[in-house]
């Protein structure tokens, strides 16, 4: 996830209309640690479980964490080290690079 979902409401987010899935918010959250964790690996780091958890929990729906939510999932940098390029002989190809 690279693009934060535009439109839609804390309230949309936070929502789990089916049970066994889990909702917008939460996926955000997992993307934005385990990109924070794949970040810190490429910088040297161990592997290790990400430092705010595999899966944090959303708490309030309010539209000021929900926003608060994708500014922390801009700011975890998906873009910086995963970006499209194109190579002389492949159409396309995915290279890691700050």
């Amino acid at each position: 996830m690279t693009r934060i979902p535009q439109g839609v409401e804390a309230t949309a987010a936070a929502a789990r209309p089916l049970a066994a899935a889990h909702s917008i918010w939460e996926i955000m959250l997992h993307a934005t640690s385990w990109t924070r964790e794949l970040t810190r690996r490429l910088g040297g780091a161990l592997p290790a479980e990400p430092l705010a958890e595999d899966w944090p929990d959303v708490g309030a729906a309010t539209p000021e964490r929900w926003a608060a939510a994708a500014g922390a999932r801009q700011a975890s940098g998906a873009r910086r080290w995963l970006t499209p390029t194109r190579t002389s002989r492949r159409p396309r190809a995915w290279t890691v690079g700050w």
